[in-house]
């Protein structure tokens, strides 16, 4: 079964069409059907078209990372049957092959278009909710936890040493008495990975993460992870390393609250 194939019947079999899909995945339902029709521009070289890719297969429970491997093996069978067509039509008639490759340049035009104007789109309504949801830091003080701000970004810290952890631990061991547990997830990739998150109900990353690159993201409630490659990621919970949640490659979907954050550490 080809890709398209693959990405279409698992969207039907979770009862989605295509409208409730470009909801969840914000593209649009133009290139969402070019993804079903194997309809995409060359994928080794498109960084949007292969997060397009990665965005639906998450999106319907299917491993992002193995869909684009597929799709690499898949063009590249495709390319090599359209050399073989390609020869056999220049052989049969050259004005054909002409017009064929007219037809051929005028659709990967318009699908270049449509990808940069998507990835425009996408890029606006990011920085229009990350403006909106954004919520300041108040001025900065040792003793108390400090209000929660999602989706910022800041260099990771290793955990504190020996006296600070003790007053550390004296602070959330209050909070915790409380029934009140600030949160601080710190995520570094080593690797390539989609990253859906929301702190406290609200969606603070929904991105590719190259090799290299920090988030920092701090919820009071509860923060929701959608990971594309689980373990292409190191994360530390509250200035605490967190357990491995997954392979590289290995789709996870996790909730952290202050009531279960401490099962996410390692031991």
């Amino acid at each position: 079964m080809d890709v398209g194939a693959q990405l279409r019947r698992a969207r039907e079999e979770r009862d989605l069409s295509l409208s409730d899909l470009s909801q969840i995945t914000k593209i649009r339902v133009a290139l969402l059907k070019a993804l079903e029709n194997n309809e995409t521009l060359t994928i080794s070289g498109d960084f949007y078209t292969r997060g397009f890719l990665r965005a639906y297969a998450a999106a319907v429970g299917l491993n992002p990372e193995e869909i684009v491997r597929e799709c690499l093996a898949q063009e590249a069978e495709t390319q090599l049957g359209s050399t073989g067509g390609a020869r056999q039509a220049e052989e049969g008639g050259a004005g054909q092959g002409r017009a064929e490759g007219q037809r051929a340049s005028r659709a990967r035009v318009l699908l270049g278009a449509g990808v940069a104007a998507v990835a425009l789109i996408l890029y606006v309504l990011w920085f229009v909710r990350a403006g909106r949801t954004s919520i300041p830091a108040p001025p900065l003080d040792s003793s108390k936890p400090s209000v929660a701000t999602a989706g910022t970004k800041e260099p990771l810290r290793e955990p504190a040493l020996a006296g600070a952890d003790a007053e550390t631990s004296s602070n959330s061991a209050v909070d915790a008495a409380m029934g009140f547990t600030t949160l601080t997830l710190q995520i570094r990739a080593h690797k390539e990975c989609w990253l859906a998150a929301s702190a406290d109900g609200q969606r603070v990353a929904y991105r590719l993460m190259p090799a290299g690159d920090q988030e920092t993201i701090r919820a009071q409630d509860g923060i929701s992870l959608g990971l594309g490659s689980a373990g292409a990621l190191t994360m530390f919970l509250n200035g605490a390393p967190v357990r491995s949640l997954g392979k590289i490659g290995e789709v996870v979907n996790v909730r952290m609250t202050g009531e279960n954050y401490r099962s996410f550490l390692s031991p």
